[in-house]
């Protein structure tokens, strides 16, 4: 079970528990429940995109480093690129090469996933997915993708 699908799991399980919760609940208590619905949503989210990063950086790193190793002006490109740390934008890019709606859709993510951990406001859960566990799911399956290589 890869750390992806143990976080979705684990996010289910919790958010099912504090649905019962919510639903057994006096409205007052209720209205607890829903705003630790809210911090756990915020948190599994950020945990899953630093889960998600890591796995991006391992992959880029080990082509950076295959690529550096060739000759003439494609090494020498690649050993650059190997000493300046490439953005999240591009490794992004290399990760998911000719898929530019995925890139897209994963920079908007790393955007919400800024605002939570370097904000963490109150309604910044309004630009989360309606569906952090298939969210979760959705990266797991990005991970698992032949074409990414990101699970080699």
């Amino acid at each position: 079970m890869s750390k992806l699908d143990e976080l979705r799991r684990s996010y289910e399980l919790l958010s099912g528990l504090l649905e019962t919760e919510i639903a057994a609940a006096n409205p007052q208590k209720a209205r607890a429940l829903l705003r630790c619905q809210d911090s756990l949503d915020l948190a599994f989210f950020a945990l899953a995109w630093g889960q998600f990063e890591h796995l991006v950086n391992e992959r880029t790193n080990g082509i950076i480093r295959e690529k550096a190793k060739e000759k003439g002006y494609n090494g020498l490109a690649w050993r650059w690129a190997s000493s300046n740390r490439p953005t999240l934008r591009q490794r992004l890019e290399l990760a998911f090469l000719g898929k530019p709606s995925v890139i897209l859709q994963l920079l908007r993510a790393y955007d919400t996933r800024n605002k939570i951990v370097h904000e963490y406001m109150r309604g910044i859960g309004k630009s989360l997915p309606d569906d952090i566990g298939g969210w979760i799911g959705h990266l797991e399956s990005l991970v698992s993708d032949t074409d990414t290589g990101l699970a080699e």
